[in-house]
């Protein structure tokens, strides 16, 4: 029985999701080689082990992102990011890459439902080194490029980025709420995301 093609596409899922989220792969590693050398009759035990990394690394990202959201935000009403952020399943225009349909990842829908915006990190004015703002914007119909007007809520302040749709690096240059205005070919939208 040859299991190394499924080993090692869960290995590579495994070390993602581990990566993504500061577990610890080296650990996720260890189980791998230990699996391997006692195959077959152990690795049933040893690939729910490694299902169960995958399966927290997604809690921890939930977690991180509802604390974050709950012990900073102002009481409900007071801003349009408040409560913003979903952990529920993508829509089904929006799960290419995604398993299971991308259940757990959090993202934030633009007013009209026209795009959304996947986060792979809490946003922060300053990241800290080697992290980014990473956002996966996903639109439901149109590709190419997206222009973003942001106003920082409550103030003056104001920022345009373009990025292309798809995986972007978006920072902003302060704390806060910011409202976006979203337009890509033949659409417009709004969207806001609270910058720590």
């Amino acid at each position: 029985m040859n299991d190394e093609p499924a080993i090692a596409t869960l290995r590579r899922v495994m070390n993602a999701e581990t990566r993504g989220h500061r577990l610890d792969p080296g650990l996720a590693s260890a189980a791998w080689t230990d699996a391997h050398a006692t195959r077959p009759r152990r690795i049933r035990t040893w690939l729910a082990v490694a299902a169960s990394v995958v399966a927290v690394a997604g809690v921890a990202a939930t977690l991180t992102f509802t604390r974050g959201e709950d012990s900073t935000t102002p009481p409900a009403g007071s801003s349009a990011c408040t409560g913003n952020i979903s952990t529920a399943t993508l829509p089904t225009w929006a799960r290419a890459g995604f398993s299971p349909a991308g259940l757990h990842t959090p993202h934030v829908f633009s007013a009209n439902g026209e795009i959304v915006g996947i986060l792979f990190v809490e946003l922060r004015a300053r990241q800290p080194e080697g992290t980014n703002n990473k956002i996966l914007w996903v639109a439901k119909d149109g590709y190419g490029t997206l222009h973003i007007t942001a106003q920082l809520e409550g103030s003056d302040t104001t920022a345009t980025r373009t990025v292309s749709l798809g995986p972007s690096i978006v920072d902003l240059p302060a704390a806060g709420c910011w409202q976006m205005t979203l337009t890509w070919p033949g659409h417009s939208d709004t969207i806001a995301f609270r910058y720590r």
